[in-house]
Parts: structure tokens; sequence; C-alpha cells
């Protein structure tokens, strides 16, 4: 596994910070659309880190009320310092409760895509073909990388097991990655295999 720069690891947290922080300030807005942070009421911000290229962030927000719990998604734009965050909340459900569950979320997801665009800026060039198979694609050297970090984060957040992070993400989101229960088996024991490698 290719290792990300020592120095770019080091700011992961402080970049995912603010981004997730600029997220919550949406949320609790209560408004769904398409926001461009840092600064969408300019048109569209960048956010400058220090010896990094410039990150913008889209924020797509919508509300379906007969959603039980908010539903987390995104991906990051390869050559473009894009990250792109869709979230799908309840209107009905209350701010508090809102983000206790959102949050933490918000934690993984945005630190996997931080990942990946550090992954861009230490110079990692992508793969040009995706994996069709979702095992394949998961199990890519600079996708397991973003997601150890990411369930980090979130085990962090919430003072959980890592294992049990991973566990509940696959059981969440089985719509999304399409894995059989062997097949998630099989990742979440190659992703603790490799946890603790970049630390």
């Amino acid at each position: 596994m290719k290792k990300i720069v020592r120095t770019n690891l080091e700011k992961l947290e402080i970049i995912a910070n603010a981004l997730v922080s600029d997220i919550i300030d949406v949320l609790k807005r209560g408004k769904s659309g398409y926001f461009y942070l840092p600064d969408e009421e300019l048109g569209e911000g960048i956010y400058l880190f220090e010896d990094l290229s410039g990150l913008t962030l889209e924020l797509e927000l919508k509300m379906d009320e007969t959603l039980p719990e908010p539903d987390v998604d995104g991906e990051y734009y390869n050559g473009e310092g894009t990250i792109k965050v869709d979230i799908i909340v309840n209107p009905n459900q209350k701010i508090n409760e809102l983000l206790e569950s959102v949050v933490p979320e918000l934690h993984e997801l945005v630190t996997h895509e931080i990942v990946h665009y550090l992954q861009d800026e230490s110079g990692l060039e992508f793969p040009k073909k995706i994996p069709k198979k979702p095992f394949k694609y998961y199990s890519q050297n600079h996708e397991i990388e973003a997601q150890i970090e990411g369930f980090k984060a979130k085990s962090k957040a919430t003072k959980t097991e890592i294992r049990k992070v991973m566990k509940e993400w696959f059981q969440k989101y089985e719509h999304k990655h399409n894995l059989t229960p062997k097949e998630v088996n099989k990742l979440i024991k190659k992703l603790l295999e490799n946890y603790g490698k970049n630390d």
C-alpha cells in the first residue's frame, strides 16, 4: 500500500474538521439546496491549506419525510480538487438528534474523500478503469487507505471500536456497496490487517 506523504496525513483531521464544521452550519439552517463551501454567498469558495492546492466542497442537501435516519454519500473528483457531499435528512427530526446521528457519518465520509484529495496531491495516479465488481473496487489500495482513515474518524467521533464501526457502515449502506456478506467479512479482515500501517 502506498503511504500518503506524512505531512499531508497530519493535516487530514484539520481539513476534515473545517469541512464538517461548515456542513453543520448549513444543516442548522434547515433548508435544502445546493451549496458551494466555504463561502456559498459569493458563489464559490476555496479552502486553502498550507502546501496544498485549493479544495472546494459542493454540498447538496435534500429533505425526505419518510427517511428514518440521515443518508450521507459523496465522492472526490480526481484532478479537480473538489469534494461532493450529498445529504438527505428528515425535516421532522429535531436538530440535536439530527446532528447526533449525522455528524459521525460526516466525519467518516469527509475524511474518506479528503484522503483521496491528499492522494491526488501527493501524485498518486488513480486507475483509469474503475473495477465493475464491488469487491475489487473496495479492495484497491487507494480505497483501502481512504476507508481506514474514514472509519478511524468515525470511531473517534463515536468512541466506538473500529471493527464495530466498519460492520455498522457495511450494514447501513448495503444498498450502495452491493457486497455479499462473505465479501463484507473478507473486506473488513483486509481493512483490519492494514489498520495502523500509516501511523
